[in-house]
């Protein structure tokens, strides 16, 4: 009876014992991502969050409507204003008077720390972008005159080795007088190497079947020094669904396709 006894304590105490350790290694982080929640709001009508260190959608309008957020316009930061959302944002200030604006927006609100980095749509491609837009398409056997309907790109030295890389949305699904190439690409450029991030290539001619990627935000969001790219996949067939796409810069790895 005695050992039995014994032999019921040593097994309670080795629960004890692992349920400890299990709970020094796993409850800190699980503190961390549950206190870290996130809300980004896009002015394509994406609507994001990171809660418990898992990104989703955002279903719920108690999650945005009439939430204070930090709000970006055309890349610099507005001020923080409550939100409401009906295919366009509203923004209200403390005293419940509208601000009024005419650019793009973004917008954030929780705990997390976030550094937000503006996309710049191009007007001109200069002779360097066309260098490393040939050297890109090239080794993904395609080829371009050059004409786009969408032509984004950013500089930033995203891997802190003090120089900038850069990288580049194409998209030629609507230019006249195409190319025999019909695309949809995102890719980074850094010390000469390319990088192909997503891309379509439409093989049919039916465009309309076919996704294509536009960028949103170059974003740090633990203030760690790794950045994340957050990109949108839409089809004109149904551009009221554009979804987005989280990538982490560090690793070249999907963090999370919230198209799926």
């Amino acid at each position: 009876m005695q050992n039995m006894e014994k032999s019921y304590k040593i097994i309670i105490g080795i629960f004890l014992v692992y349920a400890i350790i299990m709970l020094i290694i796993f409850l800190p982080g699980y503190l961390i991502n549950k206190h870290n929640t996130l809300y980004i709001l896009d002015n394509s009508g994406i609507k994001i969050k990171l809660e418990n260190g898992k990104w989703s959608n955002i279903k719920k309008l108690e999650d945005y409507n009439l939430k204070k957020f930090n709000v970006y316009e055309d890349g610099n930061l507005l001020g923080e204003y409550k939100v409401i959302y009906s295919n366009r944002f509203h923004l209200y200030d403390d005293f419940g008077k509208e601000q009024n604006y005419n650019g793009q927006l973004f917008a954030y609100r929780g705990k997390a720390k976030l550094e937000v980095i503006p996309i710049s749509d191009i007007n001109e491609l200069s002779e360097t972008d066309k260098s490393i837009i040939n050297i890109a398409l090239t080794e993904n056997n395609l080829s371009s005159n050059y004409q786009f309907n969408l032509k984004q790109k950013v500089l930033y030295d995203i891997d802190n080795d003090g120089s900038d890389e850069v990288i580049y949305s194409l998209n030629n699904y609507y230019v006249e007088n195409n190319d025999k190439d019909i695309f949809s690409i995102i890719f980074i450029y850094d010390n000469n190497k390319i990088k192909v991030i997503n891309k379509e290539v439409v093989s049919d001619g039916n465009v309309y079947m076919h996704p294509m990627y536009q960028l949103k935000k170059l974003l740090d969001i633990k203030k760690d020094g790794k950045y994340e790219l957050m990109y949108s996949e839409m089809y004109f067939s149904n551009p009221a669904d554009e979804c987005a796409i989280l990538y982490n810069l560090n690793n070249n790895k999907v963090i999370k396709n919230l198209c799926e």
